[in-house]
């Protein structure tokens, strides 16, 4: 926070960040990301202004609010899946479960992976929507990619946002592979969009 402090008052925040794994940009630390959109809400929510500090209950409201984000993401995914509800609910229960003792039990190493891995199974869920469907219903999905990718640029975490993209393109070269040209040309163009938009949406965190 000191150097935080000093870099503000300097006029400048440097955009490599050594207190971070590749130095993406960020200013606070792993849990109040300053440039995480949902970290803003958290620390409105809990800031006591006669400290004008942010309470350490932060801390566990972000496991929830994650976790929510997490299990939402899963269970929309199992059903993509055609699996039955029921079946989703008990895989996307026992997935939070493991995810939380993850959380918990290496607590001031993992935590920012912790909130990075609440987004994969979303950003799973749309890639796939996105390369199956066409028309109106491709961007949209493409749009809410983008804004998923932008939210993991935007924790500050250059390790999850390189592992998320190594999905992403394993994802894309499964949709490629051996299809005919249209698809092809199709499927290079709204990924290389849906780039170029998250890389706006996390234009904030790069300025």
């Amino acid at each position: 926070f000191v150097d935080v402090a000093r870099a503000i008052h300097s006029g400048s925040l440097s955009l490599w960040n050594p207190y971070q794994w590749g130095g993406f940009p960020n200013a606070g630390h792993f849990i109040t990301e300053a440039f995480y959109p949902i970290n803003w809400i958290l620390c409105l929510i809990f800031y006591d202004s006669s400290t004008t500090l942010v309470s350490y209950s932060i801390v566990h409201w972000n496991l929830f609010v994650h976790a929510c984000i997490y299990f939402v993401g899963m269970f929309a995914l199992i059903r993509r899946m055609k699996c039955s509800r029921i079946n989703a609910l008990f895989v996307s229960f026992c997935n939070v479960i493991s995810y939380s003792f993850i959380y918990y039990s290496f607590y001031s190493t993992w935590v920012v992976y912790s909130t990075g891995v609440a987004w994969l199974p979303l950003l799973i869920l749309l890639a796939i929507m996105m390369f199956e469907e066409e028309g109106v219903a491709r961007i949209k999905n493409g749009l809410l990619l983008a804004l998923v990718f932008a939210m993991e640029a935007m924790l500050s975490v250059s390790v999850m946002l390189v592992f998320s993209a190594a999905i992403f393109a394993v994802l894309f070269l499964i949709y490629t592979w051996k299809r005919d040209k249209l698809t092809v040309i199709s499927n290079i163009k709204i990924s290389f969009g849906v780039a170029v938009l998250a890389i706006l949406f996390a234009m904030p965190a790069l300025l």
